[in-house]
């Protein structure tokens, strides 16, 4: 019998730190108007690490939630988890890790943190970023692998290609062979982080200085479709993807360069791209 899959809805959600440098780095917007901006552009809910107060402005702009959770070092990564939860996140996104961190550790602080959020009812997933435990293919090969030998559960991803795609200096011809080579473990995510990129550069201009789409944006286009319809050929888990704009600013990670456009500017642009390609692909 054919398998039957949920519908499926995206959830489109600004990540809080494109707006780290609106209007300007020295005085950024904050959480409020940030809250409030992302609502009146349109977006579903934003991302971002929960900071006191966070959950009562949520509610207030009709904004649903996904946490953040830095897992390195010295962080206790089931209690940051547990304070995205009581701030009113849904889902958490996690960054594991570091790049000398081992498949053992790896293992046993995912393992931990599965626990924490079976305990405080809040689902999480480990993106695949650059120095981190997934920073490439390989390692994230590996720490699936261990996972489901430990758990029989499919290790629950946020999937970031484009840290992938660099550290791999892949050619947009190979985007799909390369990236998509899983597609058990993207079937299985519940977050995507959609930053348009090549192998060259972990973020490519959405628009030129004329407002029309670059090339590299329209390539990269392509392969967010490829990894869309390859989501939406499983089982589609919870019936949504939380997709983010992914558009980096240039303070402090220097993602966005001076000779683009702002990050701000170039998330709306990229969001409405995106809310196009999905009706486009999505199954009627």
């Amino acid at each position: 019998m054919p398998m039957t899959r949920m519908s499926a809805r995206a959830v489109f959600t600004l990540n809080l730190w494109t707006l780290d440098d609106t209007p300007n780095a020295r005085r950024p917007w904050g959480l409020a108007r940030r809250l409030a901006v992302a609502r009146a552009e349109g977006f579903d809910a934003v991302h971002a690490a929960a900071s006191p107060g966070i959950g009562v402005l949520l509610q207030k702009n009709e904004l649903r939630y996904m946490g953040l959770v830095i897992a390195r070092g010295d962080a206790d990564g089931p209690a940051l988890l547990a304070a995205q939860k009581a701030e009113g996140a849904e889902i958490v996104n996690v960054q594991l890790g570091d790049g000398d961190t081992g498949v053992a550790t790896a293992l046993r602080e995912a393992l931990r943190l599965r626990a924490a959020a079976a305990r405080c009812g809040v689902h999480w997933a480990i993106e695949t970023h650059r120095n981190t435990a997934t920073e490439t293919p390989e390692r994230l090969d590996a720490l699936a692998a261990a996972y489901t030998r430990r758990t029989n559960e499919v290790l629950p991803l946020t999937i970031d290609a484009s840290h992938h795609a660099l550290v791999k200096h892949l050619r947009p011809a190979r985007f799909g062979e390369a990236l998509l080579a899983r597609p058990e473990l993207i079937q299985a995510a519940r977050m995507v982080h959609l930053r348009p990129f090549n192998g060259q550069h972990a973020q490519v201009p959405v628009m030129d200085a004329r407002d029309r789409l670059t090339p590299e944006f329209k390539t990269w286009l392509d392969f967010a479709a490829e990894l869309l319809r390859v989501w939406l050929a499983g089982p589609r888990p919870g019936g949504e993807l939380w997709i983010v704009p992914e558009i980096g600013p240039a303070t402090p990670h220097g993602y966005n360069l001076s000779v683009f456009p702002p990050a701000w500017a170039q998330a709306r642009r990229c969001h409405a791209e995106l809310r196009r390609l999905w009706k486009r692909v999505e199954p009627r």
